[in-house]
């Protein structure tokens, strides 16, 4: 009975200090609202401005620049570029996040550095997940700035860009406000992510330019999207009765050439289409130059090695390892273009530069290494040529001085 008791004594003062609890939180909470209540007043008193009026005279500004725009034909949005929605969204997501945990890494920090005085170990685990939340924080709230940054570019330019299906690049910087190395940027990343689903950036008569459509990137090349050799490889494929069987060698480069040196001529010239696939992707014009150059000459090599099948086993190497290779620098260095030039990317891209040249010049004595041959046969036959012309008495002057000496007497 008297535990009983006891227990019911235990549960009223329970209940007792809930209540007073209760009530000083109910008196803190009308204590707070009115203290509120009272800064409003002060401030509606300092600052005598209607807010009813200032919404009518903002929204009929408002109004005003909307209309204005509609008239000027700027507020008209590209049909080619999608909204940045969903990536502004992502960025205040990622802002957020970055702002509580760093909110949140603080107060560890800070506790960690006061435990140094109380306990070492437990001072350095304090400090360490402090300073990683406060890392990790930082780290978010700059790719949420980005990609805020990012969508607000893009925005611009979808409203710049209107109808248009070709616009130079420098002009757009200029419209939108930002400079023009981190514009191309911001569009290839817009162009990876799908926000300009069809665009391309490319290389007028006037400079760097964007295409926005399809139909408009492949008007301004001069081959369409693929090389003349290709195209023409292409065609006859599709007019092949049978499109899965594999093309006669003959037919495809002419008669006499073995079908190992057709499929090593075939690899090539895939790699070809792919380097000038890749240099219209790359912004520095010495490196595009470069890469042109190098299809051009192999597009040659190439040509020769198939009016002269002997010749195929010099190129083996280029076919195998060289012309890959120079693919994928090719790509890499477009890729890197766009990232921000940090000292180990510039690095990068230097030597990247050397090796497409070294290249260059290598498929020039490569192509002097293939006509090597046909030369010294050359000199051989001229040699013979001259030798019997002299055997037979028709080679040189004194066959024309012996016959006017003749007509003399």
């Amino acid at each position: 009975m008297t535990d009983r008791n006891q227990s019911d004594n235990g549960y009223d003062d329970l209940e007792d200090a809930a209540k007073e609890m209760g009530d000083a939180f109910g008196r803190v909470s009308e204590e707070i609202g009115q203290t509120i209540s009272d800064v409003a007043d002060d401030l509606n008193d300092t600052f005598s401005i209607e807010l009813s009026d200032l919404s009518k005279a903002m929204s009929k500004a408002g109004e005003d620049v909307t209309r204005t725009l509609s008239g000027l034909g700027l507020s008209k949005n590209s049909p080619y570029v999608l909204s940045t929605s969903k990536v502004t969204t992502n960025g205040g997501v990622l802002l957020l996040l970055g702002v509580l945990l760093l909110l949140f890494g603080l107060p560890v920090l800070f506790s960690g550095l006061v435990s140094l005085f109380v306990s070492l170990s437990y001072a350095i685990i304090l400090c360490a997940a402090g300073l990683a939340l406060c890392a990790l924080g930082v780290a978010l709230i700059r790719r949420g700035n980005g990609l805020r940054e990012f969508a607000r570019v893009i925005k611009k330019v979808r409203r710049k860009v209107g109808s248009r299906q070709a616009v130079l690049v420098r002009d757009l910087a200029t419209e939108v406000g930002v400079a023009s190395s981190k514009l191309v940027a911001m569009l290839h990343d817009a162009i990876d992510r799908g926000i300009i689903p069809n665009g391309h950036i490319g290389y007028g008569q006037s400079g760097q330019m964007l295409y926005l459509t399809d139909a408009a990137w492949m008007s301004a090349q001069p081959y369409g999207s693929k090389s003349p050799a290709s195209s023409q490889t292409a065609a006859s494929k599709e007019a092949s009765p049978d499109a899965g069987a594999k093309p006669d060698a003959s037919k495809k480069y002419g008669p006499g050439v073995p079908e190992d040196v057709a499929e090593l001529l075939d690899e090539c010239q895939d790699s070809v289409d792919a380097i000038r696939t890749a240099a219209l992707k790359v912004s520095d014009l010495e490196v595009r130059s470069t890469l042109e150059s190098i299809a051009k000459k192999t597009d040659k090599i190439l040509g020769y090695v198939a009016r002269h099948p002997k010749t195929a086993s010099k190129i083996k190497h280029a076919s195998s390892y060289y012309l890959p290779t120079t693919v994928k620098l090719a790509s890499s260095y477009a890729e890197l273009e766009r990232h921000s030039a940090g000292p180990e990317v510039t690095s990068t891209l230097a030597e990247v530069r050397d090796t497409l040249s070294m290249m260059d010049k290598s498929l020039s004595k490569l192509s002097d290494e293939l006509v090597q041959g046909q030369s010294i046969d050359l000199k051989s036959d001229m040699k013979v040529m001259r030798t019997m012309l002299n055997q037979d008495g028709l080679s040189g002057e004194d066959d024309f001085s012996d016959g006017d000496d003749q007509g003399n007497k």
